[in-house]
């Protein structure tokens, strides 16, 4: 750093407005001339020489940015489904500044592309710890509990299904059952309705049904038409 004394013209003469401390980067010179290249590739979607040029410049061990400079080869790594290397450039990179966000974001986005949304999830609320508005962040955690949420709907439905065709109508209810309370979609109450119907629960499917119309105003005719044929059962 050095202490510079800034000047600026009034009424024809140079005149002092104080002095700002400014951080010289000409050590770097060489190091950032290499870094805007990797940049400009990695732009152009030639991720291997990108990866190329972001290793030379760590060669400079006094780099000031390192851990972005693994951040972004992390990136490149990951554009390439290269996730091992792209995992462990990220990992490093949390490793260097465990308190900034960018190594989470760089790990959540590797898992994220192997689906791996329980990973994800974790590593992206572990950033946020530190980084508690990185907008990133917030957004991945998100994203990622809405898909676990769709994940889990989807396994008690087709879990539901399984059971309905093998006629085992009460676990065929309860996995129904499951999926509207995780998601609060009324449409697996009808789904559990029929299943108590095939297991002879005559009374709780119409229970069900009325549940449906109470939670849903714009159910009431259908709902209650399906209520009276299950009284008739």
């Amino acid at each position: 750093t050095k202490e510079i004394e800034v000047f600026k013209e009034v009424e024809g003469k140079n005149t002092s407005t104080g002095k700002i401390t400014v951080e010289l980067q000409y050590k770097y010179r060489k190091t950032w001339e290499v870094l805007y290249k990797a940049w400009m590739s990695a732009q152009m979607g030639d991720y291997s020489s990108a990866i190329q040029l972001f290793t030379q410049s760590l060669n400079n061990s006094s780099h000031p940015s390192i851990f972005m400079v693994y951040a972004y080869r992390s990136d490149c790594y990951l554009n390439l489904k290269m996730f091992d290397e792209a995992l462990a450039d990220a990992a490093y990179c949390i490793k260097l500044e465990p308190h900034k966000s960018e190594g989470y974001f760089r790990m959540g986005k590797v898992y994220e592309a192997q689906n791996a949304t329980q990973a994800a999830l974790k590593i992206y609320t572990a950033g946020l710890k530190y980084a508690t508005s990185d907008p990133r962040l917030m957004r991945g955690v998100t994203e990622n509990e809405y898909n676990e949420t769709i994940k889990l709907v989807e396994g008690l439905v087709k879990k539901g299904k399984e059971d309905f065709v093998k006629a085992h109508f009460p676990e065929a209810a309860k996995s129904f059952q499951g999926a509207f309370e995780v998601s609060g979609n009324t449409v697996f109450l009808v789904y559990k309705s029929v299943a108590l119907l095939g297991a002879g629960e005559v009374d709780e499917a119409t229970e069900t049904m009325q549940k449906k119309c109470s939670v849903e105003p714009g159910w009431p005719r259908t709902g209650f038409q399906l209520s009276g044929m299950l009284r008739k059962q």
